[in-house]
């Protein structure tokens, strides 16, 4: 999960050194249509049947994360790179949430203040005032909610469906529906911007190999704790190539959504350890 943080985190950059040059409808189109040929070697290699065995769970994983990765790519060109990554941190709040309802996983009771110390958190990087919150920031937080119901079905679907099928019907998806959406406003990429769109696609794919792997091998609270991880990198590569270094406010959230993670995850394994 670390390693895929990171590709995820280069993903990010690729998709926000594109600016709006390229709509984000077709950048999802893109990074989906790009990682299929990694995907499909994959599939060769480690023999994987084309035909999933819960087919419905299937769809409904895709379009999960189909819709966050449309709201991410929308947040990612309007908005700074640190920004977004902080925002998504709070899903390992909503995994842990969402794995009681619907997986029946434990949940330590330390889960509510971990949602308490996140949700200030996210007040002070978005900081509401009297205008409404950035679109960027709102775009961030729907994706972070579809995100989190995406790494839940994850969850599910890896007892049944390999890795690397589960990975394949997403792009499918994103190829498919990103290409109908993208059509009204496509924009021929230059040399420059499909180079940047194939590391996004490469990047992206590999990350959600990764993650899709973490997750069907532990508990799904304890593996989405490790995205802070992302923020490190997201930090790094915001100030490298955009200068983008987040006010006094932001840092506070940041470390506030990140111990709030970290919380509910040392939480977790020992609810994890104990009933082992």
């Amino acid at each position: 999960m670390a390693a895929a943080c990171v590709a995820f985190a280069a993903m990010g950059a690729f998709v926000k050194a594109l600016g709006l040059r390229i709509p984000y409808e077709e950048a999802v189109f893109f990074r989906s249509l790009l990682g299929l040929p990694l995907l499909a070697g994959l599939l060769v290699r480690r023999r994987v049947s084309l035909r999933p065995r819960r087919p419905s769970l299937m769809v409904l994983r895709s379009f999960y994360g189909l819709s966050a990765m449309l709201c991410t790519f929308y947040a990612l060109q309007r908005g700074k790179l640190a920004e977004v990554t902080v925002v998504s941190l709070t899903q390992p709040i909503l995994v842990a949430v969402l794995a009681r309802l619907w997986l029946k996983e434990r949940t330590a009771k330390s889960a509510a203040l971990a949602m308490l110390v996140g949700g200030v958190g996210v007040i002070l990087v978005a900081k509401p005032s009297a205008q409404l919150v950035s679109p960027a920031v709102l775009a961030a937080l729907l994706a972070t909610l579809l995100s989190a119901l995406a790494h839940i079905t994850v969850r599910r679907l890896s007892s049944s469906d390999s890795p690397e099928l589960i990975v394949t019907f997403f792009s499918l998806a994103g190829v498919l529906v990103g290409g109908l959406l993208a059509l009204p406003r496509f924009v021929r990429p230059s040399p420059l911007d499909l180079g940047l769109l194939t590391g996004a696609g490469l990047s992206a794919t590999l990350g959600q190999i990764l993650m899709t792997t973490a997750y069907a091998r532990e508990e799904a609270p304890v593996v989405a704790t490790v995205g802070s991880v992302q923020l490190a990198v997201a930090l790094v590569l915001g100030w490298a190539l955009w200068g983008e270094l987040p006010d006094l406010l932001s840092w506070l959230g940041s470390a506030l959504i990140v111990g709030s993670s970290l919380l509910l995850g040392m939480s977790r394994r020992a609810s994890v350890d104990q009933h082992s």
